[in-house]
Protein backbone atom coordinates (compact mmCIF):
# COMPACT_ATOMS: atom_id res chain seq x y z
CA UNK A 1 0.00 0.00 0.00
CA UNK A 2 2.73 2.40 0.89
CA UNK A 3 5.07 3.04 -1.49
CA UNK A 4 8.62 1.78 -0.66
CA UNK A 5 10.05 4.89 -0.60
CA UNK A 6 7.93 6.26 1.81
CA UNK A 7 8.16 2.89 4.22
CA UNK A 8 10.49 3.96 5.94
CA UNK A 9 8.94 7.77 7.25
CA UNK A 10 5.39 6.07 7.96
CA UNK A 11 7.42 3.23 9.95
CA UNK A 12 8.85 5.67 11.82
CA UNK A 13 5.97 7.83 12.48
CA UNK A 14 4.50 4.50 13.70
CA UNK A 15 7.26 3.62 16.10
CA UNK A 16 6.75 7.08 17.82
CA UNK A 17 3.07 6.74 17.78
CA UNK A 18 3.64 3.41 19.74
CA UNK A 19 5.79 4.53 22.30
CA UNK A 20 3.42 7.06 23.43
CA UNK A 21 4.91 10.42 21.80
CA UNK A 22 1.90 12.76 20.23
CA UNK A 23 2.47 13.10 16.57
CA UNK A 24 1.81 15.53 13.70
CA UNK A 25 -0.11 13.85 10.50
CA UNK A 26 2.22 13.16 7.95
CA UNK A 27 1.52 13.16 4.60
CA UNK A 28 2.54 10.12 1.79
CA UNK A 29 1.46 8.31 -1.04
CA UNK A 30 -0.66 5.19 -1.03
CA UNK A 31 -0.93 2.88 -4.28
CA UNK A 32 -4.29 1.38 -4.24
CA UNK A 33 -5.76 -2.28 -5.29
CA UNK A 34 -6.65 -0.69 -8.88
CA UNK A 35 -3.00 0.81 -9.17
CA UNK A 36 -3.89 4.09 -8.18
CA UNK A 37 -1.05 6.57 -6.19
CA UNK A 38 -3.16 8.76 -4.77
CA UNK A 39 -1.94 11.32 -1.47
CA UNK A 40 -3.14 10.48 2.31
CA UNK A 41 -3.00 12.43 5.04
CA UNK A 42 -2.34 10.63 8.20
CA UNK A 43 -3.71 11.84 11.41
CA UNK A 44 -3.18 9.69 14.68
CA UNK A 45 -5.21 9.91 17.45
CA UNK A 46 -3.70 8.76 21.22
CA UNK A 47 -5.88 7.04 23.91
CA UNK A 48 -3.93 7.88 27.17
CA UNK A 49 -5.33 5.86 30.69
CA UNK A 50 -5.10 7.88 33.82
CA UNK A 51 -0.96 7.30 34.59
CA UNK A 52 -1.10 8.78 31.08
CA UNK A 53 0.15 5.79 29.60
CA UNK A 54 -1.15 5.13 25.99
CA UNK A 55 -3.71 2.26 26.13
CA UNK A 56 -4.81 2.53 22.18
CA UNK A 57 -4.21 4.78 18.96
CA UNK A 58 -6.70 5.59 15.83
CA UNK A 59 -5.56 6.73 12.46
CA UNK A 60 -7.49 8.53 10.40
CA UNK A 61 -7.10 8.55 6.82
CA UNK A 62 -7.72 11.85 4.28
CA UNK A 63 -7.36 11.97 0.86
CA UNK A 64 -5.71 14.64 0.14
CA UNK A 65 -4.79 13.87 -3.52
CA UNK A 66 -6.29 17.35 -5.16
CA UNK A 67 -5.31 19.58 -2.91
CA UNK A 68 -1.67 18.60 -3.19
CA UNK A 69 -2.96 18.75 -7.57
CA UNK A 70 -3.59 22.36 -6.57
CA UNK A 71 -0.82 22.82 -4.50
CA UNK A 72 1.78 21.89 -7.21
CA UNK A 73 -0.20 23.65 -9.90
CA UNK A 74 -0.24 27.01 -7.94
CA UNK A 75 4.09 26.31 -7.79
CA UNK A 76 3.73 26.18 -11.51
CA UNK A 77 2.08 29.12 -11.75
CA UNK A 78 3.72 31.12 -9.81
CA UNK A 79 7.39 30.16 -11.29
CA UNK A 80 5.61 30.86 -14.56
CA UNK A 81 4.60 34.51 -13.32
CA UNK A 82 8.12 34.88 -11.74
CA UNK A 83 9.72 33.87 -15.13
CA UNK A 84 7.26 36.47 -17.08
CA UNK A 85 7.82 39.51 -14.43
CA UNK A 86 11.71 38.78 -14.55
CA UNK A 87 11.94 39.39 -18.11
CA UNK A 88 9.53 41.87 -18.61
CA UNK A 89 11.42 43.56 -15.78
CA UNK A 90 14.41 43.39 -17.69
CA UNK A 91 12.74 44.37 -20.62
CA UNK A 92 11.60 47.74 -19.46
CA UNK A 93 14.94 48.49 -17.37
CA UNK A 94 17.80 48.40 -20.13
CA UNK A 95 15.84 50.87 -22.60
CA UNK A 96 15.67 53.43 -19.34
CA UNK A 97 20.04 53.34 -18.97
CA UNK A 98 19.99 55.06 -22.80
CA UNK A 99 18.33 58.26 -21.06
CA UNK A 100 19.53 58.56 -17.71
CA UNK A 101 23.04 60.27 -17.02
CA UNK A 102 25.81 57.97 -16.47
CA UNK A 103 26.32 59.12 -12.64
CA UNK A 104 23.33 60.89 -11.23
CA UNK A 105 23.79 64.82 -10.11
CA UNK A 106 23.79 65.12 -5.88
CA UNK A 107 21.59 66.39 -4.22
CA UNK A 108 21.37 69.50 -2.30
CA UNK A 109 20.48 69.67 1.19
CA UNK A 110 18.13 73.20 1.95
CA UNK A 111 16.54 72.79 5.72
CA UNK A 112 15.46 69.70 6.69
CA UNK A 113 14.48 68.93 2.98
CA UNK A 114 16.19 67.22 0.02
CA UNK A 115 15.56 68.18 -3.16
CA UNK A 116 16.24 66.62 -5.83
CA UNK A 117 17.46 67.29 -9.35
CA UNK A 118 15.37 67.34 -12.27
CA UNK A 119 16.54 66.88 -15.54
Amino acid sequence: MVPESEQQQVIDHSQKVLAGKSQPAIEHHIVRKDGAIRWVSDTPILKYDAQGGLVSYDGVIKDITERKRAEEKISALNADLEQRVSERTAQLRWPMWNYWPQKPPPTRPIGPRVIFWRP
